[in-house]
């Protein structure tokens, strides 16, 4: 079963790099993340995005896996994999 490729933009939690000895105004807001990835599990409360998919083999594994609180999720856009893009990677072509 293939996995949509996804886009999912949701408000995360965040703190400040140093995380000591604060005022009051150094207080931080909630950040805005654009998360694109495999759409692997999908539950009531939460999804599962996977980064990387690895198809070998007949099965799939995944890597750097992130579970999103739906309460969280602002939207979530199916991304279009109808072609590939032309690359130029330096390799020459087969003859």
């Amino acid at each position: 079963m293939p996995h949509k490729l996804v886009r999912v933009r949701w408000v995360d939690a965040c703190e400040p790099d140093c995380n000591s000895d604060l005022e009051l105004s150094d207080a931080p807001e909630p950040q805005n993340v654009d998360h694109v990835g495999f759409l692997i599990s999908e539950r009531p409360g939460h999804i599962v995005l996977a980064s990387l998919r690895k198809p070998f083999g007949g099965t799939s594994t995944f890597d750097y896996m992130t579970c999103i609180p739906k309460c969280c999720i602002e939207s979530i856009r199916q991304l279009d994999e109808s072609g590939d893009l032309p690359i130029d990677n330096g390799r020459k072509e087969a003859t």
